[in-house]
């Protein structure tokens, strides 16, 4: 709670983060896959693609991860590694992993369904720490302790500016 003005200034950042290049290759979408209607992009990263989708029998918003489209025809390696991933996340159980609801395959793309979280990605946050100032003196990519660290200074800067303002 006491780090919420925070959070909601890293979300009005949001909107500046730049978004993919206009010349990133464009993924081929699927409208289904199996009982999930695709309804959009969420990322991307080196191996998988994000959907936002919705899993009907359920109407349940959920986030499909894929193996991206031009690495389909890669090696068996790649889709090993994407079934590893997906077998370690499912055999995860915490507070903070979002756990698989289903898995499964359309022809031979691979995917599993995630429950949907709204939000920034952690890259986002990173990059807007980046925008807007690094607590780290080198200008490095701040570890999640300090992206903390400072939160709490900026808080307790406003506090002591309020506190000032109040006395007057």
């Amino acid at each position: 709670p006491h780090l919420a003005g925070e959070f909601e200034d890293l979300a009005a950042m949001r909107d500046r983060i730049k978004p993919p290049p206009a010349d990133a290759p464009k993924e081929h979408r699927p409208e289904r896959l199996g009982d999930f209607r695709i309804i959009g992009e969420i990322g991307r990263g080196g191996m998988g693609m994000i959907y936002e989708a919705v899993q009907e029998p359920f109407q349940r918003r959920v986030a499909v991860k894929t193996v991206r489209g031009d690495l389909q025809r890669v090696s068996s390696t790649t889709r090993a590694r994407f079934l590893r991933e997906q077998t370690v996340l499912a055999k995860l159980h915490h507070t903070h992993i979002v756990p698989i609801h289903a898995a499964g395959h359309a022809g031979s793309l691979h995917y599993f369904a995630m429950q949907y979280i709204e939000g920034a990605a952690l890259s986002q946050v990173v990059t807007s720490v980046r925008l807007f100032g690094s607590s780290s003196p080198t200008g490095e990519t701040p570890s999640m302790g300090e992206l903390a660290e400072s939160a709490e200074r900026k808080r307790e800067q406003r506090m002591a500016t309020t506190t000032q303002t109040d006395d007057r």
